[in-house]
């Protein structure tokens, strides 16, 4: 955030009721600049509204699923069609929870917006929720239902090798669900989705939202669920393969990647980072143009929740004023943290070490 965006913020602050007349006196500022600076906080969800009322610090919306995650990894290369001995553990998961418990890791104050059943995970989850202080108070309980369930098999290097996913609840997120929460969803600094969702209900909040909307496509499949509606996405990560889906090119080397990144920013979306994998991140915005960060090299224990954590660090990079590139380090820095646990959050993972993991300075920046 610039130093000017950051005094008139902190004005703001101290005043809630301070007029452009007053704030342009204060920091020397011609008024016109001031309503440049004003409009900007206003777009990206800072404050609420003239007169003004300033949102809540990294407080963020997550729309999405919670799983039951029952994960085995081997501990020799996979066999086919036999039994492989290996370590098998139950935890909480689903790309939206991930996201969740990541910001509240990061020190933000997620709100959770899901629906869960009532079986023998039920409690493990509302546990998980109330230890990280995620607000669950808006999601729905659905009575006789079984939660939702995702079983992955990782090789020996705990590179995922195979999945499967019982996602039938996630239905119950409808749109009468989400737009009796818009008030609640909107009260937010940002708003997350994850495409498990329906179509319906990602076309509403997407069009209904007035807070930046951030966006992991999860699948080449779910990505298609985006077809028209790009231009109402703030931030989004895809892989290649849905990198490809979002623009209906073939990226076969490095520099097709940077002209998929371009394309989608063409399409509206304000920021992008495109996974490559072990190569690192290609991220692209209307403002920076494009930037291309290394992964940082840690040993992996399990890769699956290397990409909600990603999620989660450029969402705190962006409530915490940083820029595009600062935002990915961020990223880049928790998912090296996430994917250094059995488990795909790892409750080690905070703003501090992402910070120093990826190599940022957190001096100068109000985060608590």
């Amino acid at each position: 955030m610039a130093n000017k965006e950051k005094e008139l913020l902190e004005a703001i602050e101290r005043k809630p009721t301070i007029t452009n007349d007053e704030l342009a006196k204060e920091l020397g500022l011609a008024k016109t600049s001031v309503a440049v600076y004003v409009s900007r906080l206003l777009k990206e969800g800072r404050i609420r509204k003239l007169g003004y009322e300033v949102v809540d610090k990294r407080k963020s919306t997550v729309i999405g699923a919670v799983n039951k995650d029952v994960g085995g990894v081997s501990f020799a290369p996979l066999r086919k069609q036999d039994s492989n001995p290996g370590k098998v553990r139950v935890s909480v998961g689903g790309v939206g929870m991930n996201m969740a418990s990541n910001l509240a890791l990061m020190g933000g104050t997620p709100r959770f917006i899901t629906a869960y059943g009532e079986d023998e995970f039920t409690d493990m989850f509302i546990n998980h929720c109330h230890k990280l202080d995620i607000d669950i108070s808006c999601s729905k309980s659905v009575a006789d239902a079984h939660n939702a369930t995702y079983i992955y098999i990782g090789d020996e290097y705990g590179d995922m090798a195979m999945a499967m996913s019982d996602m039938e609840i996630v239905k119950e997120i409808d749109v009468a669900l989400v737009s009796s929460m818009m008030d609640v969803i909107n009260d937010s600094q940002v708003v997350a989705l994850d495409t498990n969702l329906s179509r319906d209900v990602i076309q509403y909040v997407l069009e209904n939202c007035q807070r930046p909307v951030f966006i992991d496509p999860v699948s080449t499949t779910k990505a298609e669920k985006l077809e028209g509606l790009l231009g109402h996405v703030h931030t989004i990560k895809p892989n290649i393969l849905e990198a490809e889906v979002l623009t209906g090119m073939k990226i076969r080397e490095e520099k097709d990647v940077y002209k998929a990144a371009e394309t989608i920013v063409e399409q509206g979306v304000q920021q992008v980072y495109i996974g490559m994998g072990a190569s690192g991140i290609v991220c692209c915005s209307q403002r920076d143009g494009i930037k291309e960060i290394k992964p940082i090299e840690v040993d992996v224990v399990n890769a699956t929740g290397g990409g909600d954590a990603f999620m989660a660090g450029i969402m705190s990079g962006y409530m915490l004023g940083f820029g595009l590139e600062d935002s990915a380090m961020l990223g880049a820095g928790a998912s090296a943290i996430a994917i250094g646990a059995e488990s795909t959050i790892n409750y080690q993972l905070s703003l501090e070490k992402a910070a120093e993991i990826s190599g940022l300075s957190l001096e100068g920046i109000h985060y608590e």
